[in-house]
């Protein structure tokens, strides 16, 4: 038997004439974990997901939908797996690279909808330590989106004198 998943708010109103009831169903869509810490282990080389950290409300889910990339060097994403069964309560990420911060994308589905929320984490470095937080790290282009907003600057500076 298939059923779908449905929580029924129930309105109560005081009425002088009989009226049948009409459910007014309320679909929820399953809710993410809000730190990273709550779901995810992390080494050196590889990242451990506890899938069932994500909260049902009421209708499970079906599937998990899970990529990642380097957060400094990659635009492109990749894909762990094109769905990832519930049944699996984790999964691991192989072979990622010591001392790198990474963004993690999850989507859950369920019949409700879908849940999705994309978290930063790092790997541990080769000797085991942690990475500075991102907002202290050199930026990505290496000091360089600076230097594309002064050199214009001094330019117009110079064509204005």
């Amino acid at each position: 038997m298939y059923v779908l998943c449905y929580t029924y708010i129930l309105y109560i109103t005081t009425i002088y004439i009989f009226k049948p009831y009409t459910p007014f169903p309320k679909q929820l869509a399953p809710v993410p974990p809000k730190h990273v810490n709550e779901f995810l282990l992390v080494n050196t080389t590889w990242a451990h997901i506890q899938l069932d950290a994500w909260h049902s409300n009421g209708c499970p889910i079906k599937e998990f939908l899970i990529r990642y990339r380097v957060t400094k060097y990659e635009t492109e994403w990749s894909e762990v797996s094109a769905q990832v069964w519930p049944q699996e309560s984790s999964i691991e990420l192989l072979g990622l690279s010591p001392g790198h911060w990474y963004q993690l994308n999850i989507k859950a589905v369920n019949e409700a909808g879908a849940g999705e929320h994309t978290y930063h984490f790092a790997t541990l470095t080769a000797q085991g330590g942690t990475v500075s937080p991102l907002s202290e790290r050199e930026p990505p282009l290496g000091g360089l989106e600076s230097i594309t907003i002064v050199i214009p600057v001094i330019c117009s500076v110079i064509v204005l004198t």
